[in-house]
């Protein structure tokens, strides 16, 4: 990030692949709107059956232009959609948002997840595109959504506290985080035995923060 050069910047993981318009299409968007960065959706590719599987049609196409306060008032809902929101693949930004917004490379797990809500925060504006031109793979080490240590569980949480704050001080009613995230930690404490934690200090603090919120 610190040697980047260029007007606009993209990521990529390093496993996944892009259609060959992809940038054309996204970089006509962010000219066209004159808008700080532009979010395309995705289409996933299943390394255990070589499948695709799709959720955008080319048929459904739409645009839609948001605001800062105004995307921050809709979070919640389009993050239950799919990865589109919370990810920092799949997407291309002004380069200049990074001067002063940064990866925590102390995390171990949400660093996207986390970015991206700092980036709807200092955001004038930006664009959804609902077209699929990032191709995501799906396998086995794919870490979307995935838990798998202590560490991971309580970067999990910490990111998710850590927005209230910022919504509150922008004047955003903070309630519908707080339901998801009630939602969230119960839904990960239902399903503790997938990350084999079993009574581990991050799940008491997960049924701490749920007795609270």
């Amino acid at each position: 990030m610190n040697v980047r050069g260029g007007a606009y910047i993209t990521f990529v993981d390093s496993d996944d692949w892009l259609d060959s318009n992809y940038l054309e299409v996204l970089h006509s968007k962010i000219v066209e709107y004159d808008t700080d960065f532009v979010i395309g959706a995705y289409k996933q590719f299943s390394m255990s059956d070589n499948c695709y599987y799709m959720h955008v049609w080319d048929n459904d196409y739409y645009e839609k232009q948001w605001l800062s306060h105004e995307l921050l008032s809709q979070l919640p809902s389009l993050e239950l959609n799919d990865y589109s929101y919370t990810v920092s693949w799949g997407k291309l930004f002004k380069s200049s948002l990074f001067d002063h917004i940064k990866f925590n490379d102390q995390r171990r797990f949400g660093e996207d997840f986390e970015c991206s809500f700092k980036l709807y925060l200092a955001m004038t504006s930006c664009l959804y595109i609902h077209k699929a031109l990032y191709n995501y793979r799906v396998h086995s080490e794919s870490m979307v959504g995935k838990v798998r240590t202590e560490r991971q569980l309580m970067d999990d949480v910490e990111i998710r506290l850590g927005r209230i704050p910022f919504l509150i001080g922008r004047g955003i009613d903070p309630t519908p985080y707080i339901e998801g995230m009630k939602n969230f930690l119960q839904w990960r404490l239902d399903t503790k035995s997938d990350v084999g934690e079993g009574e581990s200090n991050a799940l008491c603090m997960y049924r701490e923060v749920l007795r609270n919120l």
